[in-house]
Order: structure tokens, then sequence, then C-alpha cells
């Protein structure tokens, strides 16, 4: 049982407390879990995973200020639904003294617990609460009109925060000397619910504009320089008033576009008392640019700052070359990776904010090549594995996840310890007969967006040649991380039937006057997906690879984007790096689209202005996988990297380096 500090809503809690003697302290942080499940999604085919979206209930749980310095905020989502979620901060060398330690929280259920320590003993601090509920309103009721539901809302895990600074109790979190005599005795309750330690703490940092300019009908607008996840602090005017706060991720005519392509709005109102107030956010959005309206006077640019979060980033590579194009793809996907993964591989952090199976793969992919931590790829694993969403196609996609990351760390206990639960989520090796799966529990895309779809024979969604050549290559990998864990029956059995869907794949759905795979078995069609899904998932006999190559290689790439890093990557493989490098790094680039757009992280879909989707949408990142893995040809051949080859696709000439680190080993690798 855990003593909480309770409160229903957003509440300020500070305590002082003295140290004798110059210490070293820590405190811990405990918080209500942050759990939102969606209804609609259901248990897949009653094997016990919970199929929940855990999403952020209000995303950040607590906000922490040491003798008036922000330290941090958090929690990371739980894995597991109830978790509370300890944050820990050390904080040394503390002087003698008075101190503060001082918390905003939303409550929920239980609270928040704050445990400070010195040394080996604790520390009681004299705790007050202000209850702050009517300072962070959803509703603006000076404007109602102002939250629209045409407009979009806030994103998931948060509220509008229509800030009335004419009640904020100024210096509560700063001044140890603050006057608190009106506050309330915090309200005590026990909590028995599980706990466990976050695997990190978010990284902070306070970002200045880079640039400040004021349009003609007097708003001023502020560009932080690339896209990011945060909040803004921002001084109010010296006569104070009333201010409208408008965020996002791009301009539209010469304007902030708050109302955003992906149904988000960033539009709040904050009121400010004279004398140049200072305000914040609680809470965090995804944005690159602020406007502000009906700000009297002059806005200094030290008035304005973003405190932006993300999860710890150890830059692993460097990359070199005087190429036209290949700098700017790389650094916008690098920035794509570095500032939108906060705690989980997700989706985009302005619309939904929970991972997706396919999403993880690309967006995993490229961040092995630009951070060596990998705590975020564990975490995101640990989370999928007990809350699958809805396609088909990513279900099996899982195991594709678990074989990089274990290619990648080398961490064998935690397939050992995963393996059974992943090959029941990603296998469906119950519903295979004679070689193949008829019909799939699951909606199958094929690929994604559905428009895509329309050069694929779905039929009646019955033996499908590109999913069943999926399951094929899920059961070949589930059979090497059996082998790897000592599971070396199952992991006979697993390649087996591998070989087995090969053989029956090939000989329903092959068509041997045109060469080519088709859709289905009863089809006619032979499609790009058929073809290049046979191709990446290694089940084309070799006499017939050249000319189903031929034909991938022929069809452009005519899909999505999520789709491309699987085009891209079977024409690296199969010996068609030169027209690989061409779509990626070409003068027609649809990277260089996104860049000439001045994108500073990777759009959901191939860019199109008129779009209406996420332009922070980390998964089309994934060049940086192609680059590292394909053009400099640097690959673990081991586990873990113990062992591994620097292979440079042969075709591809430009002058370039790469200088990478994995598991402490420096590895170089140039092009000339």
């Amino acid at each position: 049982m855990k003593n909480c500090f309770h409160a229903l809503g957003t509440a300020f809690l500070r305590g002082r407390f003295a140290l004798q003697s110059v210490s070293d302290i820590k405190i811990r942080i405990t918080c209500d879990p942050t759990t939102y499940l969606k209804p609609c999604c259901m248990p897949r085919r009653g094997d016990g995973h919970d199929g929940g979206w855990l999403m952020g209930n209000s995303f950040i749980r607590f906000r922490l200020w040491f003798d008036g310095k922000f330290i941090s905020c958090g929690p990371l989502r739980s894995s597991h639904d109830g978790d509370r979620i300890v944050h820990e901060f050390s904080l040394e060398n503390i002087a003698a003294g008075e101190h503060l330690a001082a918390v905003a929280f939303r409550g929920d259920t239980d609270g928040v617990s704050v445990e400070i320590f010195c040394g080996e003993c604790s520390v009681e601090p004299q705790w007050k609460l202000f209850d702050a509920r009517l300072l962070y309103s959803p509703i603006p009721w000076k404007c109602p009109g102002m939250n629209g539901y045409f407009k979009g809302n806030i994103g998931p895990g948060e509220i509008f925060e229509h800030i009335d600074g004419t009640i904020s109790p100024d210096g509560w979190n700063s001044e140890i000397e603050f006057n608190d005599a009106s506050w309330s005795d915090p309200v005590i309750v026990q909590s028995d619910s599980p706990e466990r330690t976050a695997e990190f703490n978010y990284t902070v940092e306070v970002q200045k504009p880079v640039r400040i300019w004021k349009r003609e009908n007097g708003n001023y607008i502020a560009d932080f320089g690339k896209t990011g996840i945060g909040s803004i602090r921002l001084t109010g005017p010296a006569s104070g008033g009333d201010i409208e706060l408008r965020l996002g991720e791009e301009l539209w005519n010469d304007q902030v576009r708050y109302e955003m392509r992906c149904q988000v709005c960033y539009q709040e109102l904050w009121s400010f008392r004279a004398g140049g107030q200072t305000l914040e956010h609680f809470g965090v959005r995804c944005f690159r640019y602020a406007e502000i309206a009906g700000y009297s006077g002059d806005l200094n640019p030290e008035a304005l700052q973003r405190i932006v979060i993300t999860a710890p980033f150890a830059d692993s590579a460097k990359f070199e070359t005087a190429h036209p194009y290949l700098p700017s793809v790389w650094n916008m996907c690098s920035d794509s990776i570095r500032n939108l993964t906060v705690d989980y591989f997700v989706d985009c952090f302005t619309r939904e904010r929970i991972p997706y199976e396919a999403d993880t793969l690309l967006t995993m992919a490229a961040s092995f090549v630009v951070n060596s931590d990998l705590r975020a790829a564990k975490r995101t694993l640990d989370y999928l594995l007990t809350h699958p969403t809805w396609p088909c196609d990513w279900a099996l996609e899982m195991a594709v996840l678990f074989y990089d990351y274990y290619m990648e760390s080398g961490d064998v206990e935690f397939i050992r310890e995963r393996f059974d639960q992943l090959a029941a989520y990603s296998g469906f090796r119950d519903l295979i007969q004679d070689g193949m799966i008829r019909k799939y529990p699951l909606i199958v895309l094929v690929d994604w967006p559905v428009e895509y779809q329309q050069g694929y024979d779905m039929g009646n969604s019955e033996y499908l040649t590109a999913t069943n050549a999926l399951s094929c290559k899920v059961l070949k990998l589930l059979s090497e991380l059996a082998s790897a864990i000592g599971k070396d029956a199952e992991a006979a059995e697993l390649l087996q039937e591998s070989r087995t869907m090969a053989e029956a794949i090939h000989a329903r759905c092959f068509d041997s006057e045109k060469g080519l795979y088709r859709d289905r078995p009863e089809s006619e069609n032979c499609s790009l997906y058929a073809n290049l899904w046979a191709l990446w998932s290694d089940i084309v006999p070799e006499k017939y690879v050249p000319a189903v190559v031929d034909f991938v290689e022929k069809c452009g790439m005519e899909c999505s984007l999520y789709t491309g890093y699987f085009y891209l990557e079977t024409l690296f493989r199969y010996g068609r790096g030169k027209s690989a490098f061409a779509l990626l790094f070409g003068k027609d680039s649809r990277w260089m689209d996104m860049v000439n757009a001045g994108l500073t992280a990777t759009s959901e879909y191939w860019y199109n202005p008129q779009e209406m989707v996420s332009i922070s949408h980390p998964w089309g990142a994934y060049p940086l996988y192609l680059i590292a893995r394909y053009v400099f040809g640097v690959k673990p051949t081991v586990p873990g990297w113990k062992e591994y080859v620097i292979e440079p696709d042969p075709a591809i000439t430009f002058a370039g380096s790469l200088d990478m680190v994995r598991n402490g080993v420096a590895i170089h690798a140039e092009r000339s």
C-alpha cells in the first residue's frame, strides 16, 4: 500500500523541507496509470490478448520542479493496464537550507505519490495543495465558439487548456517563501495498484524560436525550426489581457495552420494579469509553429519558449556526402526519429498517439541506424504484444519486429520470455490447411491506404497470395527465433511448415505462362503486390526470380509510402540497387517532395499539399535504414552485432562515408 495525494483533475502540490548539510537527494513520483481503452478493439480469436488501444488519458500526469527549476514530466504510459509508473530523479550536491519540491499533477483514481529521500532516509516536507481545475479550462468561456467541433479536437489524451492566468497562484513552484496559507492540506488515500519503474525518464529541452515575425494583422508568428513534441511557455504583455494561441505543423496562407490536416486543432485562449505574467501548458502538443493573436506591445523573443520532451537519444550515426539530395533526406528522416519518439514508436503524436505494428516496423528500422538506445524499441514491442491493432498484415509483421530487434540487440532473454505469446500472436498456424490459409480472421489490407488496393484482385479475400507469402516468411522467422532460445523441435516444425507453404503458394498461385504470381489461385491478375510479397518473403524459386524481379522493377513504386519500404528493400536485395537509389535520392524522389515542401518530419503518405493527413509521421523515415543496410551494406550477421559485414552496393556510385556505433563497436564505411 502506498500513500497518495488525492485530487480530481489538475492540482498543484508544493512541499518545503530543510537539509542540514550538502546532500544528494532522490525524488520518486508515482502517478495514476494513463490508460484509455477503445471498446471497439476486441480480443483476437479468443487467444487472451486484451485488444485495447492504450493512449494517454492526460498523456502527462505530472510536472516536477525543484527550487524553481523544471526537472521533468511524466509518466511514460504503462505497458500493462492498471500499472502505476514510478519515475525517479536524482539531484546531486543540494545545498544545506530550505528547499521546495513542486508538482503539478492530474489526478484520477488514486492521485500522485511523491517521496523524497536523502541518502537512505526519507524526507517529510510540509505539503500544501491547490485545486487548479478552474485554471486549465477545456472550454473558453470568454469565447465559447472557439472550440467548434468542425475544427478538430485536441488529440487523444489531452484537453484544451484555455488558461485563466488571473487566478493563477504565480510563484507557487519557484518561490520557497510563497504564501500558501490559503491552500488546503492534501487528502491522503492508499493505493494497492501494481507498480513498475519507468525504463527511462523523458529528455527535456527548453527551446527558443529560431525566428519571430509580425503579420500585417498584428499577430506574431514564431518558428521553432523543426517539428517537435512539447508545450508552450509564454510571458504575457505588460498590460495583461487575453491572447489567442495557435499551434501547428506548417504555415498556410501566411498564418499557422492550427486546424491541421489530421483533424486536430491547437487553438486556445490564455488570459494574463498585467505585469508580464508567465503561463505554460500542462499537457503536450506536436508542432513547429506558434501564432499569437491579440498580444499588445512587442513580443520579446525571450518571452516565448517551447519545452520539448523526447525519449533518450544516443546519436550513433554520422553521415557525410556531397550528393545533392541525400543529406537533405537523411537529416529530415533523422529529425523524424529524434524529435517524434517520446515513449513508444507511435503512428503520429497529433492524431492517435498509439503504436501500430506496421508503423513500428518502419520507424524502428530507421531508429536502429541513428539511435543506439534501444529502450523505446523494447517498450514498444512489449506493449504491442498485449495490445494488438486491427489489420491482419500488421499482426503478421510482429514476428518481423521481434526478429529485427533480436538481430540488433542480441537480447535472447527478451525473446525467450515472449516467444510463445509472439508465436500465438503472429503465426496463425491453426488456420493453415493444405499449405495455405484460406481466410484470415482480421481485415487484410495488402496495402494502406485502401485506394492502393485497387491494383489487387481481392476476390472474396480467400487464399490471397500476398498475405500467405508473408505468413510463410513469419513461420521462417519464428523458426529462427525458436532455434535461438533452444526450442529446436519447434524450430524444425516451423521451418517445415514454412517450406510447405512456399511450395503450396507456388503450386497454386504461380502462372507458368506469365512467369508471375497471381493475386490468388483463381485470379487472372498478376499484380505488383503478389509478386513483391513473394520476393520479399523469399518464396520464389531461384530460376523464376529474374522474371519476377524484372516485373516488379518495371511496375515502379506505384504503391503507398508504407509498401515503399518493402518495394525498395526488395530491389536492393535482388540486385536492383541502382533503381532503388534513384527512387530514393534522384531529383524526382518522393522524399525530396517533403524536403522541398519545408517539412522537417516525414509525412503519412506520399506528400501532397492537399492531402488531409499527418505530416509528422515517422514511419516515412526508413531511408535511413536503406542507406545503412544496402547503400553502404552495413548489417549484422550475428545477433547483437557480434559479427557484421560491410558490403556496399556495387551498382551505386557517389562519394560519402557513414560512421556508426553498435554495441560499443565503431563501424566506418565509405563510398568512392
